[in-house]
């Protein structure tokens, strides 16, 4: 960890501490954000981390029309095809399938985790590996050549 915090972090976030999970794992987050989502659109954005990942979770959270909240982790790790391309794969979706609950929310107050917005258990609402690696995650604002940029970001297309 002070390795990449010294290659990577921008000199005046140096300071910021992240504590590696009991595994000993840290990550690097990212955030996007899509005010709307059309219908059969896919967007595709690249991840601003200064390193390939071996593995890579997701959080999508989403509002339906009626207002209900939704929230999925997804967990990809790396593979290789046999003609040798390196691709990302799915390991687990965590729950396999969505169901209404509460807002989740970064935790600015503090330290910097997720909280759910009725403040109930984020462990009953998002899977405890995401919750641990996000609370020892810094974010990708914090690199040396950040670009803060986080509304629609990406190239959209058509879904076939």
């Amino acid at each position: 960890m002070p390795t990449f915090i010294t290659k990577y972090v921008q000199e005046k976030h140096k300071k910021e501490r992240v504590a590696p999970t009991d595994k000993g794992f840290y990550g690097v987050y990212d955030h996007f954000v899509y005010p709307d989502f059309p219908s059969r659109k896919r967007v595709e954005a690249e991840l601003r981390v200064p390193q390939r990942p071996g593995t890579v979770y997701v959080l999508v959270q989403y509002r339906d029309l009626s207002g209900l909240n939704y929230v999925q982790t997804c967990w990809f790790f790396q593979d290789k095809l046999p003609a040798g391309q390196e691709v990302f794969r799915l390991g687990s979706l965590s729950p396999e399938f969505p169901k209404p609950v509460p807002r989740v929310e970064r935790e600015i107050d503090g330290d910097y985790g997720l909280k759910v917005a009725d403040g109930s258990d984020i462990g009953a609402v998002v899977n405890s590996e995401f919750v641990d690696l996000f609370s020892s995650s810094i974010s990708s604002g914090l690199l040396k050549g950040a670009v803060c940029e986080v509304e629609d970001r990406g190239t959209w297309s058509d879904v076939s």
